[in-house]
């Protein structure tokens, strides 16, 4: 039997076929791996590197002779400072506080401000958040405030950095920058941990000053950082600057600016931006109501629950109570060196 031979009805009438995009492979293929895409996902995961530190320094605190001293309460039956529940909660818990009003605030100052610019901000906050916690001497709440305040910069990071880094990484490595994000956390929080073993020995207020001023380095390294590298396509797009959108894609995927998946590129981040404008208002309860979404948003509820935060903000207090040799010692425990292997399992359930 003779198969009649298809024909395209556009070509039969003198008008060329429209020719496929390139796929997203034939755009990877055609990237260079640059400099400048590497040094952009390694700045910008200091946001993650930040929320580890911060995350993982705490628990080593409530162990110092001087913290002890200035921050807790003395307890005459043991002759020895220490801190209720009430008041370590307190402490503990106002950065993570923070954290939800700042990550709850950040797409709107991203939107606004840039993605550059709403990451140099959020360091910003870190700085103040950070100042706020080493002048304290012996008020608690001070510290705590420092605490509250340093989690909205954290927070709003968590949220910026990420856009930032999938919004400007070439295909051929945004699966790699992005994943840098989840090991910078872990290796914050390793970090934290060494650097509290290395001067909990200390009896002034060193012992805790240092580690805690450290994360004000980490923010000025960020918040200056990031203002050398270009803003991100999609918002300079967004903002009527196509010529710098396609010079940034171009100069990060070591491409002439008229290649032909920088084009693509362009052409994509139209298409989405006029779908957007074109679609009707959405709500954040549709996060539970979308497509599929009520899946995700649980899956992602899930993971928060069960991830490292909530044992590394407990550590101290719980190795203490299983009998550990030397109370005064914050040894690093398996939970600041199972991080990073656990780090790739938890990245892959996140992309399901």
């Amino acid at each position: 039997m003779a198969f009649k031979r298809f024909q395209n009805p556009t070509a039969e009438h003198g008008t060329p076929a429209k020719p496929e995009p390139p796929s997203a492979a034939t755009i990877a293929a055609e990237q260079k791996i640059t400099a400048i895409a590497l040094f952009l996902g390694a700045v910008a995961s200091i946001g993650g590197f930040m929320f580890g530190y911060v995350s993982g320094q705490i628990s080593g605190f409530f162990d110092m002779e001087d913290y002890g001293r200035r921050f807790g309460e003395y307890n005459p039956d043991t002759g020895a400072y220490d801190f209720s529940a009430p008041r370590q909660g307190a402490i503990v818990g106002l950065l993570p506080a923070g954290c939800l009003f700042g990550s709850l605030i950040a797409g709107n100052i991203a939107d606004s401000l840039g993605r550059r610019m709403a990451i140099s901000v959020s360091a910003l906050f870190c700085c103040v958040g950070n100042i706020i916690e080493i002048s304290s001497k012996s008020v608690w709440a001070q510290f705590a405030v420092g605490r509250l305040v340093t989690g909205l910069g954290i927070g709003s990071l968590s949220v910026a950095v990420p856009m930032y880094q999938s919004e400007s990484s070439p295909a051929i490595l945004r699966g790699v920058l992005i994943s840098t994000y989840q090991l910078f956390i872990t290796l914050g929080i390793w970090t934290a941990e060494m650097v509290n073993y290395g001067t909990h020995n200390m009896t002034n207020s060193a012992s805790w000053r240092i580690p805690n001023g450290l994360s004000f380095l980490w923010s000025l390294i960020l918040g200056g950082g990031i203002l050398l590298l270009p803003e991100s396509p999609r918002f300079a797009y967004r903002k009527g600057r196509e010529d710098e959108a396609r010079r940034t894609i171009a100069r990060l995927a070591g491409l002439d600016t008229d290649a032909p998946s920088v084009n693509q590129q362009i052409d994509d981040i139209r298409t989405k931006l006029e779908e957007e404008r074109a679609g009707a208002a959405t709500s954040w309860y549709e996060i539970f109501t979308g497509p599929r979404m009520f899946y995700r948003t649980l899956l992602g509820i899930t993971l928060q629950v069960s991830v490292l935060d909530a044992r590394l903000l407990a550590k101290g207090k719980v190795t203490n109570k299983l009998g550990r040799p030397d109370n005064n010692s914050p040894v690093p425990t398996s939970s600041s060196t199972t991080g990073p292997p656990s780090s790739g399992p938890r990245a892959l359930a996140t992309a399901t």
